[in-house]
């Protein structure tokens, strides 16, 4: 795609529109449009924002109808939108909703390279319909006259915010460019992430891979009868190294993928691992535990889902705090095999330099003693400096933070008899 802010300012319904500031931004690419009224800077509003799947490259339509005249709401809602990628803001019925844009509002477009365009002041008669109805014509066309998608998401892609560059998002624009939900799997076809098209649809991944399973050598395709309509199943190899091999699944209910696009396609998705999703079938679960820890029940939500991991199941957590020199990535699969013959174990990983384990399941006393003994004596053989900390029947996981950093008495601490500290 080549359809940048700059262009979209030539359309019939933004030509009498002025750009306010953010014009270091004009050049990004847009691949959508939204309408998005924002409110007071509330944790209900928090919520709601951390639950909309942002894709970036998308510019935004507002009043700020319900904050017309808090300039600081106006400003935190802009840096959030900035932070998820998106590319610009388009104002409305300012003289209006709004009095006026005030100065800081331009100076923060300018910061943060945001594009802020206003439409005519004072003019009642604006329709959202019209730039919305010839923003997204514009784009449709740039597709078909561009079909370049492996460049254009490379060029997306390096100009989200880091947070952004993920799996997650290579699939997301995947997905709205073919107007299809589009999955990635293991070389076992292990599902490690999806995007939906629509995105309130749902994926019966049985289903899904039994399907793929009866594919022959060589086939790309299918034709199939699903929820009683026609679609089509795609599949492509996605390789990130010599020893890595992925499945780009895509599942297309609008008809048949032009062979051209599909190849494009599918290229672009293979750059894009090479870069941002590299070892991603090697799950790397520490930005969930790190949820978990910090107490983010969203982030930890989806996560959890992403990996097939009941959060809400684990209720106890035992630290082994590094007061050592030790290199906690050597000791974690250890650790998790020797407290499977104990305990069933959810998850087991390194949270700031500690081991972390989440025990699941029924457990006795005696359980629980003969593995804190067991993880003594390895220590000792080891000569490993830890501390472990047991920190059962918690009512919500940010108390395990405050125990892992203030080490309450409550808690209780067994001091390994290894090297000291």
């Amino acid at each position: 795609m080549s359809l940048t802010v700059s262009r979209l300012m030539e359309l019939p319904s933004l030509r009498r529109a002025k750009v306010l500031g953010g014009r270091g931004g004009l050049d990004r690419i847009v691949s959508s449009i939204s309408v998005l009224e924002y409110s007071s800077t509330t944790d209900t509003q928090k919520k709601l924002f951390e639950s909309i799947e942002f894709q970036g490259s998308e510019i935004v339509i507002t009043a700020f109808s319900n904050i017309a005249g808090d300039v600081e709401a106006q400003c935190a809602n802009m840096r959030s939108m900035a932070e998820v990628g998106e590319v610009g803001m388009i104002l409305y019925y300012v003289g209006i909703i709004m009095p006026e844009v005030d100065p800081a509002l331009i100076r923060l477009a300018d910061e943060l390279d945001f594009v802020l365009i206003c439409m005519p002041e004072k003019e009642p008669n604006l329709r959202y319909s019209e730039v919305i109805t010839e923003v997204m014509d514009a784009i449709i066309r740039d597709e078909l006259n561009n079909p370049a998608f492996a460049l254009d998401m490379l060029d997306r892609m390096t100009k989200l915010p880091h947070s952004q560059q993920t799996v997650k998002t290579i699939l997301r624009m995947t997905s709205d460019r073919l107007r299809a939900s589009a999955v990635i799997t293991d070389g076992d076809y292990g599902v490690l992430s999806e995007a939906t098209w629509p995105r309130t649809e749902t994926i019966d991944h049985e289903e899904l891979i039994s399907c793929i399973r009866e594919f022959g050598a060589g086939e790309t395709f299918r034709e199939i009868r699903r929820k009683g309509r026609q679609s089509w199943i795609y599949r492509a190899d996605i390789h990130t190294g010599e020893d890595s091999l992925m499945y780009l699944l895509v599942i297309s209910d609008g008809g048949k993928i032009d062979p051209m696009l599909w190849k494009q396609v599918v290229e672009g998705v293979r750059l894009s691992m090479g870069v941002w999703g590299r070892n991603h079938d090697r799950i790397n679960l520490a930005e969930l535990i790190r949820a978990i820890m910090q107490d983010e029940p969203i982030k930890m939500r989806r996560l959890g889902d992403l990996y097939h991991i009941d959060v809400e199941a684990m209720s106890d957590v035992w630290i082994l705090r590094n007061v050592g020199e030790e290199n906690p990535a050597d000791w974690v699969e250890p650790v998790r095999n020797l407290s499977s013959h104990f305990v069933s174990v959810e998850l087991c990983g390194i949270f700031e330099n500690d081991i972390i384990i989440f025990p699941v399941g029924k457990r006795t006393l005696r359980d629980m003693n003969d593995w804190s003994e067991a993880i003594s004596e390895f220590c000792r053989e080891k000569d490993l400096g830890f501390v472990l900390t047991r920190c059962p029947m918690l009512q919500k996981t940010s108390a395990v933070l405050f125990r892992k950093l203030n080490l309450p008495e409550s808690a209780e601490k067994l001091r390994m008899e290894g090297r000291k500290a």
